[in-house]
This record gives C-alpha cells, structure tokens and sequence, in this order.
C-alpha cells in the first residue's frame, strides 16, 4: 500500500508532473493507494469540481480512519 498526502494529491492532477508519472507508473503495477482521514478531509476542501473528486475517490482505494490511539 502506498499512503499519500495531501501535496501529492493536487500534483498528481497535473499531467506530466513527476506525481503523476509515479501514480501512473504505481497504478500499472497494481499498488493500492490510501490517504488517512486527514489527508482526504484536507484534498476535499478543494474547491475540486465533482469529476476532480470522483477521479481521486477511485485512484485512492483506502481512506484510513483516524482512530483515537492515533
């Protein structure tokens, strides 16, 4: 699993930034790609048009929950 953060979220939605290329390069060997609850609340406040989120919601496979022993 490859955990991201929020900067690397908006980078990746820049075609032929370096965050791109690896998400790509990532998705085409099959790794599956998590953010914690933070990082996705942070890349929600956008502002994101409905197509930005719903792309990012199907790249980002796993959104862990922040748990209180966290």
């Amino acid at each position: 699993m490859i955990m991201l953060d929020t900067n690397f979220l908006f980078a990746m939605e820049k075609p032929g930034h370096d965050a791109d290329q690896r998400l790509r390069r990532w998705l085409a060997r099959g790794e599956q790609i998590g953010v914690s609850a933070i990082v996705w609340t942070e890349y929600l406040c956008g502002p994101l048009p409905p197509a930005k989120i719903a792309l990012a919601d199907a790249i980002v496979q796993r959104k862990e929950p922040l748990l209180v022993t966290d």
